[in-house]
């Protein structure tokens, strides 16, 4: 029986946007990366060059896609994009701080606070929705991607969510995530007993 090479996972932030110095909700905004998010992100490509990445996926347009080709052109591989690693859909809090929602919705905030998954932003997308979405679309790039080292390059709450996936916990527990300092994380994909990744 032939070795394999191990499958594994680069969850890889993407870089601050003008919003984030304003503590604004970014959500799926089409914005630039500020100053700070290119020095962020450039310090991550030379990280991750020694990582062994493969290929890098991302959503399209936007700081998340500006992301991924940085890290590729640093890595010297491919940036591909899907459109369903895209950010939680913030509707109509998209923009706003989380101090003017907790002054306008004190409730509804608090319960985002304690009970994520039961609040819904207005027209906008759940926790527990977007976190399907999140790992379905992770699940399908690495069985298309066996054997390689995948960076997949998400928005901070998409990040928090596929970070809960991989490590088996709870989302009550993405705040927590999200406060946590702003790095990648790597993940090795374990094999089954039938040789098949178990992902």
């Amino acid at each position: 029986m032939s070795e394999t090479d191990p499958t594994h996972l680069i969850l890889v932030p993407r870089g601050q946007t003008c919003w984030e110095k304003e503590d604004r909700l970014v959500g799926s905004a089409d914005l630039p990366l500020s100053s700070e998010g290119l020095e962020q992100v450039d310090r991550w490509g030379e990280q991750l060059k020694s990582v062994g990445l493969d290929i890098v996926f991302s959503a399209s347009g936007g700081p998340a896609e500006q992301t991924a080709r940085m890290i590729a052109d640093a890595c010297h591989v491919r940036a591909r994009q899907e459109v369903n690693l895209m950010e939680i859909d913030l509707g109509l809090w998209q923009g706003m701080t989380l101090s003017e929602i907790k002054l306008r919705h004190p409730r509804v905030y608090k319960q985002w606070l304690e009970k994520p998954d039961s609040v819904t932003p207005p027209e906008g997308e759940g926790l527990a929705q977007a976190g399907k979405r999140l790992d379905q679309t992770i699940v399908r790039i690495l069985r298309k991607n066996k054997e390689m080292t995948i960076g997949v390059v998400l928005g901070p709450f998409a990040l928090a969510l596929a970070r809960l996936s991989r490590e088996g916990r709870s989302i009550d527990e993405v705040w927590n995530l999200m406060k946590e300092p702003v790095t990648w994380h790597k993940y090795l994909i374990e094999s089954n007993t039938n040789g098949e990744d178990d992902i």
